[in-house]
């Protein structure tokens, strides 16, 4: 029987939340209704994390994917 050591949770850990796909955010003051209109149709995530912007990711904030999806229904009605 193997014994188990730290390094080996700590690279199973890197690998379970290594991202598969690049993060999906949205900026601060950049980003359209247009964009989040295609990132609602393109993704199935939950929720965004808000950023300051592309080149500064900066976290400034998280929006759930109900909370934009109502604001558009909004907009647009």
């Amino acid at each position: 029987m193997k014994n188990v050591t730290d390094s080996d949770w700590f690279n199973a850990s890197l690998s379970f939340f290594r991202a598969s796909k690049p993060l999906t955010v949205l900026t601060q003051d950049t980003t359209s209704l247009e964009g989040v209109e295609m990132l609602l149709k393109e993704t199935d995530h939950n929720g965004f994390p808000v950023v300051v912007s592309r080149e500064s990711q900066f976290l400034v904030g998280f929006v759930l994917r109900r909370d934009l999806s109502l604001a558009v229904g909004k907009l647009c009605s």
